[in-house]
């Protein structure tokens, strides 16, 4: 059997299930994260008329061997580590740099069996195409606008009278001498500050209440959903951890294969998708994180994640 490769973030909390599967299994497997690169790892790409070659070595010398593996299973990665700190022109030329180094390698190692493919994890990042998406594919979604316009933002504020939500775009984190602050999704209130619309694209959807907020995982052609029941005040659930319920859940068959037909549609063989029950009982569609950490909700609902998403892998390990 073919070694699996892993390439994750070092701070990545599933993968670490991940790996505990493989071993309970005795499955052989590399462990690679992006940040290793270029303070802990050598590595050159070689390039010639008649092939390529990519090698990479520890700082012990030990060589990984990349391209013994035939399938990788990629979420997301880190930026890259320096050992040196340069000033900030100097890091932001090295750190696109290496970006496009590790993009390289992506390509040299197209001809696997990648979950998810850095390119297309990458593209399905962007939610305006994933909530059209969605749509197409018969899905509600709430209304949303994505503007810098204070007069568009007033009047889409006025069209829903139960109110709005405003939500990061695509960045969530933002880092200061202070730490590091993670945006939730919010409600809009009579004290938001209006005038800061104009700096930016400000990500607007209607709010819908919800009865019940749904995590569907689709991993190749299996979908496994779990429910989480939060109090009707919470708008984002991952904001008071503490008070909710997580159970195992039962989706109906044409709402499965509508995420499961999204998340192929996107490239992907993996996604974690978020949708809600409103308050009627119909689905609606927020999100797909092709990226999305699956390890908390496999030890608060005993699903089987992890050893569905090693199946996944062994049967392209062939």
């Amino acid at each position: 059997m073919q070694p699996l490769l892993l390439l994750a973030r070092q701070s990545h909390g599933s993968l670490a299930s991940l790996c505990d599967e493989l071993c309970r299994r005795n499955i052989p497997f590399y462990r690679f994260a992006t940040s290793q690169y270029p303070s802990e790892i050598v590595s050159s790409l070689r390039i010639s008329q008649e092939r390529e070659e990519i090698s990479w070595f520890s700082k012990e010398h030990t060589r990984i061997p990349l391209e013994d593996s035939k399938v990788i299973f990629f979420q997301d990665y880190d930026q890259p580590s320096r050992e040196v700190i340069y000033d900030r022109t100097i890091m932001k030329y090295l750190q696109e740099e290496g970006d496009a180094f590790l993009q390289s390698m992506y390509w040299g190692l197209a001809s696997r069996y990648w979950v998810n493919d850095p390119f297309a994890s990458a593209r399905a990042e962007n939610k305006p195409q994933q909530l059209a998406l969605a749509a197409r594919r018969g899905l509600r979604i709430p209304a949303t606008l994505v503007t810098n316009s204070l007069t568009e933002a007033t009047t889409f504020f006025q069209t829903f009278p139960k109110g709005c939500v405003i939500k990061p775009l695509k960045c969530n984190r933002i880092e200061d001498t202070s730490g590091i602050k993670v945006m939730m999704t919010r409600r809009i209130s009579d004290t938001f500050p209006l005038e800061t619309i104009r700096s930016g694209p400000c990500f607007f959807q209607e709010y819908i209440p919800k009865s019940l907020e749904l995590r569907v995982f689709v991993i190749g052609e299996e979908v496994l959903a779990t429910a989480i029941s939060a109090p009707q005040e919470i708008v984002d659930w991952r904001t008071a951890v503490s008070t909710i319920k997580v159970e195992p859940y039962t989706l109906d068959p044409t709402l499965a294969l509508q995420c499961k037909e999204i998340t192929q549609e996107m490239g992907l063989h993996y996604a974690a998708l978020d949708l809600a029950l409103d308050q009627q009982g119909y689905p609606v569609f927020f999100e797909i994180n092709p990226t999305g950490e699956w390890a908390w909700f496999e030890c608060r609902t005993g699903a089987p994640l992890s050893s569905t998403l090693v199946d996944h892998l062994l049967a392209h390990n062939l």
